[in-house]
């Protein structure tokens, strides 16, 4: 997009150019932010004069917190949970300037915590976005927004069934 600034006589005094840069995450290199970042680095290297608007994007899935917080405003908040085979792990809530909980469920049940050779989608498990959940209710928030993508366990809340381990 460019905005061109007319005078009176019709000459074109400036020409801004605004980019806006919103990639998702780089599957297993990059994440939605540091490829931004990395593109934002290009734009201005090759064209100064250009705004690069960063706007980091996700989908549902791992990377959808971070997104949120960035674009809102907010932080963290760190808490002990069970990952997605029973491990205990540390995972983290978005909690946003307007009070707004966001749980990304591959934070503590996601398909990247475990190890290519151990996938047993049966045998795993949500209980520690549960976990998560449960820790935002305790800080009071009025709205708890819960993205569901990119987790290893098919069960939606429920235990795995008998044998599935």
């Amino acid at each position: 997009m460019t905005d061109s600034v007319r005078h009176a006589t019709g000459n074109l005094s400036r020409t801004i150019m605004k980019i806006i840069i919103a990639p998702q995450a780089f599957k297993g290199s990059l994440a939605a932010a540091e490829a931004a970042a990395a593109m934002a680095q290009g734009v201005r290297a090759a064209a100064p004069e250009a705004e690069a608007v960063v706007l980091p994007m996700a989908d549902g899935g791992a990377g959808t917190a971070a997104a949120m917080v960035a674009a809102a405003g907010g932080s963290f908040v760190e808490t002990d949970v069970h990952g997605p085979l029973g491990e205990l792990r540390k995972a983290a809530w978005g909690r946003l300037r307007d009070g707004t909980a966001v749980i990304e469920t591959a934070a503590a049940s996601g398909l990247a915590l475990v190890p290519a050779p151990g996938l047993r989608p049966l045998a795993a498990s949500t209980r520690g976005t549960g976990e998560l959940i449960m820790d935002a209710l305790d800080a009071g928030p009025r709205t708890i927004h819960v993205d569901p993508g990119s987790r290893a366990p098919t069960d939606r809340g429920a235990e795995p069934p008998p044998g599935a381990e």
